[in-house]
């Protein structure tokens, strides 16, 4: 019996110590992007998402990694190197442009003068055929005469 245990226990103790050492090393480093949403792939690989412009990654220790940002304006990507012993990780993307309420406002006028510029057009004919259609009438009146 005594025998059953030790050869278990040993099975045991070698079966953890193998799958200790077939474990990678890792570290963890924070991702920080000033984007609140991003796509995020580690050495090419699909990891996961950013919110927040934040996330904590599981990076492999001693071995050159790339992390890559992809977002709505493009993508970015910074190359973790076996020296690198920091625990952030800032990547930054280009920011969408958002109108503002100038721009808005510019644009809206815009449209309106366009707009106006339309109807005097249309008037400034409606009055040339007017006249045309006076000049007809007036040699036709003459010509009955």
């Amino acid at each position: 019996m005594i025998k059953k245990t030790m050869l278990a226990l040993i099975m045991v103790l070698s079966f953890m110590g193998c799958s200790s050492t077939s474990k990678r090393p890792e570290r963890e480093v924070t991702v920080i992007t000033n984007v609140q949403e991003a796509e995020v792939f580690l050495n090419g690989e699909y990891y996961g998402r950013i919110y927040g412009g934040r996330l904590q990654m599981r990076v492999p220790k001693d071995e050159v990694s790339v992390v890559m940002l992809k977002g709505e304006t493009g993508t970015s990507n910074k190359v973790i190197e076996k020296e690198f012993n920091e625990n952030y990780l800032s990547i930054y993307l280009e920011q969408p442009i958002k109108k503002s309420a100038d721009m808005q406002d510019n644009t809206e006028i815009s449209e309106v003068k366009r707009e106006l510029d339309n109807m005097k057009l249309k008037e400034s004919i409606k009055q040339k055929l007017e006249l045309e259609r006076a000049k007809e009438r007036i040699l036709k009146l003459e010509a009955k005469n």
